[in-house]
C-alpha cells in the first residue's frame, strides 16, 4: 500500500501546517478569478468551491450535508460549525456561519456523515474509536465503541492514520461504513453495539477491499487506499488523498468506475458527503486535508449518491383497505400500499408505516411500524403486540464440551408469544473459552424456536439472544455447566521445597478443558523422580469435590517431579515438577591432592554439602585455612566468604615447603562442625 500523499497531508496538518505554495495552490488561486465551473457537463467536473477555514488552521478532513446547510468541525473539536451553500462558482469565503458546542463527546469529534431519517450526524471521535448520535443541538450520544482486537478482523495498522476515521450512514439497511484514513479496508457496522456495547459487523458484507486486483487503485493513482467514503444509493464512492481521481464500488468490493477532478485541486481529497439538491447537477462535496476548501463535483449519474444516507422520494399517498365491519376484539386484515401521483404503485417506497385509530379503548391492538416491500400491499394481522423481550429456556444440565438444547420465545410486554416476529437473532455467551459452540444469526418460526449449543467453561454461565435490529428485545438463559468426567489431575505448588523438609501441594482432577471434575471419585497414587532414602509422598488418597491438599518431604536437590496417578485409569495422571533446595550445610569436604613438590602452589577445593549429601548451594559462611607446614615460606588463601556464586564450591591455591608431609585444613571459625584436613606429601623441587 502506497500512502505517501496522505503522510505528506497528515504531516502538514499535524506539524503546525507549514505554507507551502504548490501548482495545486496556483491553480486554487486561478479559479478564484475564473470562478468554478458553474454549469458541470461531465462527472467529475467543479461545480462550487467553499473556503470554510484558512489553511493552515486546524479544521477536521471532513464535511456534511442535511439538505440545506454545510457542517464541518475542528480537528478533534467541540464545536459544530453550520455555514450555507455557496452559490455555482467561487472560491467563496463561507457566510453565515452559526457555531454550536458539542457536548458529551470527551474526545472531540473529528468526522460527520449526515442521516436523514433521524435528523442527525453519526460522528467520529477524535481518537477515532468511538461513534456518536450527534444531534444538531450539539449533543452527541454515544452509539458503541470500536474494538481493535475483535471489530476490525484483519486490520494491521500499517501507515494509516485512525485519529482521521471516516463513516458514511447507509439508510439502504441502516448501516455505517467505517474507513480509518489511508486504509485498505472498509468496514460494515451495524448503527447499534453489540452485547459487549461494541461494533457489531455486518454479517453479509463485514468489509470490502480496495487494493485487491481487479479492484484495486494502482492504475489511476499508483497505490490504492480510502481517504473518505460516501454512500447514498447503491454504491460506495471513495477518495485516495494524493490522487487526482475519484472511485466507484459496489457494496460488495467489486470496482464500477474511476471519475477524474476537472480539474484536480488541492493535494489531499479527503471526506466527502452527497448532494443531489443545492445545483442543477448533483455533486459530490469533497474536503481537502489541508487548504481549508471544501470542493463540489459532479457526480456521475443524477441519483449516483443522495443526501443523508440514500433518503428516497416520499410516495404520493398510502391506499389502505380494511373491511367496513369486523366483530370486536377479533382481528382482521388491512392492507397498505404505496401509491404515485398517477396511481401507480411506488415499487421504490421502503419507508415504514405507522398506524393510529380513532378507537382509543383499552385493549386495542394495532400492528407495529412496519415497512413495505417495494411498495407493495401487505397484509398485517393484528394480534399481539409487538416482541419485547426474548424468553431463553432449557431443562438440560449442560456438561462441558457437549452439546444442549434450548429454546427462545418472543413475547410481547404481558408475556403473549408474538408469532409475527421476524427479527434476527444474535447470540452471545459469558463463556468465551476456545470450542464454545453457539448457534448462528437466525430468525424465529411463528415467535418460536429450537437451538443448541455446546459451552466449555464450568460453572454459572449464560446464553444472550439479542434482535441484531432493536437491541432492547433481548433475552438471557442462565446454566450451570457441569465439567466434564476428569482426563488428568493438575498438580500445583507455591513452594521452592528444601531437602528434608516437608512442603504441600495441591492435587485437582481436571477435563480436557481444565475444569475441576467435583464428582471424580478415584483414588490417587503417588511416585517420585526423587528416590532417595528419606523420601515421604502421601498415602493413596481420593479427592474431595475434585480437589486436595496434601504434603510431601524429597531429599534429593535440583529438579524433582512429583506424579499422581488414579490408581484404576493410569491416563488420568498429572505432575508437578519443583526445585529442591539443598538443607544448611552440615558437613565441610576438603579435596587436596596427596602429594605436592615443595614451593610449587596446588590446588584444593571447598565443598560444602548439607546432611543428605547435597552441595550446600546456599551456604554464605567464612572458611579459615591452617597447615602444619612451620616454614614462614607457606602460603595458604586469606580467609574467604562463600557467595551466591560459588553455589557451595570453591577453589583455592596453597603452597608448602616442608617434607615429608604436612596437612591442610580448612573450617568454618563460626561452625567448629564445619571442618576437615588432608594430609599432602612434600617432596624436594
Amino acid at each position: 500500500m502506497t500512502t505517501q500523499p496522505e503522510d505528506l497531508a497528515q504531516a502538514q496538518r499535524l506539524a503546525g501546517r507549514i505554507l507551502v505554495v504548490t501548482l495545486a495552490a496556483l491553480l486554487a488561486l486561478g479559479l478564484a478569478s475564473q470562478g468554478a465551473t458553474p454549469a458541470a457537463a461531465a462527472p467529475g467536473d467543479l461545480v462550487a468551491d467553499l473556503i470554510v477555514a484558512e489553511y493552515p488552521n486546524a479544521t477536521a478532513p471532513s464535511v456534511a450535508f442535511d439538505g440545506h446547510y454545510l457542517y464541518h468541525v475542528d480537528y478533534g473539536g467541540s464545536v459544530l460549525h453550520r455555514v450555507d451553500v455557496p452559490p455555482a462558482g467561487g472560491p467563496y469565503t463561507a457566510f453565515d456561519r452559526v457555531d454550536v458546542p458539542i457536548t458529551g463527546a470527551s474526545s472531540g469529534i473529528m468526522t460527520l456523515s449526515y442521516d436523514a431519517g433521524r435528523d442527525a450526524f453519526w460522528a467520529v471521535s477524535g481518537d477515532g474509536l468511538s461513534i456518536y448520535l450527534l444531534r444538531k443541538s450539539g449533543a452527541a450520544g454515544l452509539a458503541f465503541t470500536i474494538d481493535t482486537a475483535n471489530d476490525l478482523p484483519g486490520y494491521v495498522p500499517a501507515g494509516d492514520f485512525p485519529n482521521e476515521t471516516k463513516v458514511a450512514y447507509d439508510r439502504a439497511d441502516d448501516t455505517i461504513w467505517f474507513s480509518r484514513d489511508a486504509g485498505t479496508r472498509i468496514y460494515h457496522f451495524h448503527t447499534y453495539a453489540d452485547a459487549q456495547g461494541t461494533a457489531a459487523l455486518v454479517a453479509e458484507t463485514p468489509y470490502i477491499d480496495v487494493n485487491l486486483a481487479p479492484n484495486d487503485m494502482v492504475s489511476e493513482c499508483g497505490y490504492s487506499q480510502s481517504s473518505g467514503v460516501a454512500v447514498g444509493g447503491s454504491h460506495l464512492f471513495i477518495t485516495v488523498a494524493g490522487c487526482g481521481h475519484y472511485f466507484e464500488y459496489s457494496k460488495t468490493g467489486g470496482k464500477v468506475a474511476s471519475y477524474a477532478y476537472n480539474p484536480y485541486l488541492g493535494n489531499s481529497p479527503q471526506d466527502l458527503e452527497c448532494d443531489n439538491l443545492s445545483y442543477g447537477v448533483p455533486v459530490f462535496w469533497l474536503r481537502d486535508g489541508y487548504d481549508g476548501h471544501v470542493r463540489a463535483y459532479q457526480q456521475p449519474a443524477a441519483a449516483a449518491c443522495l443526501y443523508g444516507g440514500g433518503a428516497l422520494p416520499k410516495p404520493a399517498g398510502l391506499d389502505l383497505s380494511a373491511p367496513s365491519a369486523a366483530r370486536a376484539g377479533e382481528a382482521f386484515l388491512v392492507g397498505v400500499t404505496a401509491k404515485n401521483a398517477d396511481g401507480t404503485t411506488a415499487t421504490g417506497y421502503t419507508g415504514t408505516v405507522h398506524f393510529t385509530s380513532s378507537d382509543a379503548s383499552s385493549g386495542v391492538v394495532l400492528p407495529p411500524d412496519s415497512t413495505l416491500a417495494n411498495g407493495q400491499r401487505i397484509s398485517v394481522a393484528i394480534n399481539a403486540a409487538p416482541a419485547s423481550r426474548f424468553v431463553l429456556a432449557s431443562s438440560a444440565s449442560p456438561v462441558a464440551g457437549t452439546s444442549f438444547g434450548f429454546t427462545v420465545t418472543a413475547q410481547d410486554q404481558f408475556g403473549n408469544t408474538d408469532p409475527a416476529f421476524a427479527g434476527t437473532l444474535h447470540f452471545t455467551s459469558t463463556d468465551s473459552s476456545a470450542g464454545v459452540v453457539l448457534p448462528a444469526n437466525a430468525t424465529l418460526t411463528n415467535g418460536q424456536g429450537g437451538f443448541s449449543s455446546t459451552l466449555i467453561k464450568a460453572g454459572s454461565q449464560t446464553i444472550t439472544a439479542t434482535d441484531m435490529a432493536t437491541a432492547t428485545i433481548i433475552g438471557t438463559l442462565g446454566v450451570t455447566v457441569r465439567a466434564a468426567p476428569a482426563s488428568g489431575l493438575a498438580l500445583a505448588s507455591t513452594a521452592t521445597p528444601t531437602a528434608g523438609s516437608s512442603f504441600s501441594f495441591t492435587v485437582s482432577a481436571q477435563d480436557q478443558f481444565g475444569n475441576t471434575d467435583t464428582a471424580y471419585a478415584g483414588t490417587v497414587h503417588f511416585t517420585s523422580s526423587d528416590s532417595s532414602a528419606g523420601v515421604v509422598l502421601p498415602a493413596d488418597s481420593t479427592l474431595t469435590n475434585g480437589q486436595g491438599a496434601f504434603s510431601a518431604t524429597l531429599i534429593k536437590a535440583g529438579s524433582q517431579t512429583i506424579t499422581g496417578t488414579d490408581r484404576v485409569t493410569a491416563t488420568i495422571t498429572g505432575t508437578v515438577t519443583l526445585t529442591v533446595r539443598a538443607a544448611n550445610a552440615a558437613s565441610l569436604v576438603l579435596d587436596a591432592p596427596g602429594s605436592a613438590r615443595a614451593g610449587q602452589a596446588f590446588n584444593v577445593t571447598v565443598t560444602l554439602k548439607d546432611q543428605y549429601g547435597n552441595v550446600a548451594t546456599g551456604y554464605r559462611g567464612t572458611v579459615h585455612f591452617t597447615t602444619s607446614d612451620p616454614l614462614p615460606t607457606v602460603s595458604l588463601p586469606a580467609d574467604y566468604t562463600f557467595t551466591a556464586a560459588d553455589d557451595g564450591v570453591r577453589g583455592f591455591q596453597i603452597r608448602l615447603w616442608t617434607p615429608p608431609s604436612q596437612t591442610v585444613r580448612a573450617s568454618d571459625p563460626a561452625d567448629p562442625t564445619l571442618t576437615q584436613f588432608k594430609w599432602v606429601n612434600i617432596s624436594l623441587l
